[in-house]
Parts: C-alpha cells; structure tokens; sequence
C-alpha cells in the first residue's frame, strides 16, 4: 500500500462542511430521535 500511495499520493481530507451536508440528507423518525440527537450536542451543521 505505500508503494501505490508513492505512486498516487494521497487525497486530502474532507472539508467538515460536507459531513454536515450528509448529516442533513438522513431524516430522523421519530421526532423523538431528533430530540436525541440535539441532546448529544450535535449542531445544526453537524460539523462543528
């Protein structure tokens, strides 16, 4: 494997931004599982 990462490189990280565009794309039924997870902290981005 690091013979080919020599060879290709490797991909840079994902901006944090796009794992809170995921984060939004998924639903949660029921409300119930919202409040759960506002309750984790996540924030609306789900980014930071």
């Amino acid at each position: 494997m690091r013979q080919l990462t020599s060879l290709t490189s490797t991909l840079p990280p994902m901006p944090k931004w796009t794992l809170g565009y995921h984060q939004s794309r998924w639903s949660y039924t029921p409300s119930s599982r919202v409040r759960e997870i506002a309750a984790e902290g996540w924030t609306a981005s789900g980014a930071t």
